[in-house]
């Protein structure tokens, strides 16, 4: 599983997960109440982003599917990565 949060400059916390057993990810935020969006191809249908946003979500998209990294073998051979991109606004 690969997980990436985002926090905005209006304080707006998003989360974005891919999970490998499925190749899906998700996307989930403060300013939707949570509500689980689906995201394909690094894009969410309905949601509009601001530029901080949408080369976080890119960003997070590209390294999610270049797939799970072997540095959590203790984890059943599976890698859960997290990176806070709040440095990009």
């Amino acid at each position: 599983m690969y997980r990436s949060q985002y926090e905005n400059e209006y304080g707006e916390l998003w989360v974005f997960v891919y999970d490998y057993s499925t190749n899906t990810g998700i996307l989930t935020g403060s300013d939707m109440d949570w509500q689980d969006y689906p995201v394909v191809d690094g894009k969410v249908i309905g949601l509009l982003f601001n530029d901080g946003e949408l080369v976080w979500l890119r960003s997070a998209w590209e390294s999610a599917i270049k797939g799970p990294q072997n540095s959590d073998r203790n984890n059943g051979g599976s890698a859960s990565e997290q990176h806070d991109s709040r440095l990009l606004h």
